[in-house]
């Protein structure tokens, strides 16, 4: 996802465990996540006058596994997917004699990702960082284009196209490293929790 979703950045996970109240060595935790997906992409080398970029705001929805090494260390097995995209526009001329397009990109992914959870004091709620690698394969990838060419105020040529079908939208995926912290809210013998991470 180097060329097209270079970073996750910001995606924001509500999780539900089912947990208890001591950490013992060995003690597992699973819940489902639910969030949003805030891509940026790197348009350093597209960037100047004649093009900008939008990005879509995705969904993310999934499940974990953390399993305790001691109450301060944990390891955390993620599975979600997630929904990307971004649509990009280039343009030149003006006035009556101008040439615009528009291509608006979607790519879902299945990402597995295996995380180093590391808890931080001892308050309520519980703050904490992780570190680890991320898998992502395109499963589903789907590219709308339009273009139109005006000259002397005339619509001189129009286009438009669109495709979709599975992975590989110009590779089969991507492997990455993720970067994040967050906060465990205890409810009852459950847990909330909040997590921000960067990809």
């Amino acid at each position: 996802m180097k060329r097209l979703l270079t970073i996750m950045l910001a995606l924001i996970l509500l999780s539900a465990s089912d947990s208890g109240a001591s950490y013992a060595r060995g003690r597992a935790e699973w819940g489902f996540k639910i969030g949003m997906d805030l891509d940026n992409h790197d348009y350093s080398t597209r960037s100047g006058p004649g093009y900008s970029a939008d990005n879509r705001v995705g969904l993310a929805v999934g499940v974990f596994l953390t399993r305790y090494v001691s109450s301060r260390v944990a390891t955390q097995t993620e599975l979600y997917y997630a929904i990307r995209g971004l649509t990009e526009r280039r343009w030149s001329g003006y006035g009556d004699n101008r040439y615009t397009s528009e291509k608006k990109v979607r790519i879902d992914c299945l990402e597995l990702s295996w995380l180093w959870k590391f808890f931080i004091g001892s308050g309520t709620p519980q703050p904490n960082l992780y570190i680890g690698p991320d898998i992502a394969a395109f499963v589903y990838c789907r590219q709308e284009y339009q273009s139109e060419h005006y000259r002397n105020g005339i619509l001189e040529h129009s286009y438009s196209s669109s495709s979709s079908g599975g992975g590989g939208w110009d590779r089969w995926g991507d492997v990455g490293l993720i970067v994040g912290g967050g906060l465990d809210f205890p409810v009852g013998k459950d847990k909330v929790l909040v997590d921000a991470r960067c990809f």
